[in-house]
């Protein structure tokens, strides 16, 4: 839900909105990708993006302030799965 979440915030000020979502089977574990039409993460971003209180900046008005924790505790598997 955070991805999601992160790429409705990411998408606020794009003229289509619009998210993909796909999966696949991969050995022993399914790989779930997601792609937005919000703006484009650098390749050095996103190499960081799922650490904690990683976040980009965008000083642009309106956007909510994050703390850079979501990605990061979905990324988690244990604690992804606490309260299940």
């Amino acid at each position: 839900m955070e991805i999601i979440n992160n790429a409705l915030v990411a998408m606020k000020f794009s003229p289509i909105k619009r998210i993909i979502v796909g999966g696949q089977v991969a050995g022993n574990f399914v790989e779930i990708s997601f792609q937005d039409t919000g703006r484009e993460i650098s390749e050095e971003d996103q190499e960081t993006l799922f650490d904690l209180f990683d976040r980009l900046p965008d000083n642009r008005e309106g956007l909510e302030k994050h703390r850079g924790f979501g990605l990061w505790w979905g990324k988690n598997p244990f604690l992804s799965s606490i309260g299940r």
